[in-house]
């Protein structure tokens, strides 16, 4: 990972690699696919604010934007804390508890990493000056380990919890968006009787 870039050109790599733009930054509407089906979402303000940061941990890391590499820097950043940002807990829990299904262990690798590292970016400001500093000094400012450390008992302790956080928080959202189908239902069987 040690290369000469400062943030925002190792950033602008990113997105252009991936097909992404800054643009996403001020976005309303932020689309998301899981396999073929796309749907939007609303972008609030936090969002807009933590997606700035996220991409740049996406750039320090080198988690791939593909659904595995998302499950890897969700858990990277929830074992690192997000902060204020709200939107970027839930968003990163949603697809930590993808990980857990679709590449448990690198979304387990990704979190012993989080959990080794110091800090990360959402409790600084997001500007100019920062992007001016060069990908491998904030790689050592924040301590981000090369490669995943050996895992703790605590750490496996911790991803146990946070995993339950995030399945919780599925089955949440999959009650909220099936009890309008399950009133249907009742009151369909409820009209024919």
């Amino acid at each position: 990972m040690t290369n000469t870039l400062t943030l925002g050109q190792a950033r602008d790599a990113y997105l252009q690699r991936y097909g992404f733009s800054t643009a996403a930054y001020e976005e309303r509407w932020a689309a998301i696919k899981l396999g073929p089906i796309k749907f939007w979402i609303p972008s609030t303000r936090t969002r807009r604010e933590a997606i700035r940061f996220h991409d740049l941990h996406h750039t320090l890391t080198g988690y791939p934007a593909i659904p595995s590499g998302e499950a890897e820097i969700g858990a990277w950043e929830v074992a690192t804390g997000c902060g204020r940002f709200r939107a970027a807990w839930v968003l990163n829990l949603f697809a930590m508890g993808m990980g857990l299904l679709i590449a448990p262990g690198k979304t387990f690798r990704a979190w012993v990493r989080g959990r080794k590292t110091k800090s990360n970016f959402y409790h600084l400001t997001y500007d100019e000056a920062l992007l001016h500093r060069s990908a491998d000094e904030m790689r050592r400012e924040i301590g981000l380990p090369e490669a995943p450390p050996a895992a703790t008992v605590a750490d496996k302790a911790s991803f146990v919890l946070w995993a339950g956080v995030a399945l919780l928080q599925y089955a949440l959202a999959a009650a909220i968006l099936l009890a309008p189908v399950a009133a249907l239902v009742y009151w369909l069987a409820w009209v024919r009787q």
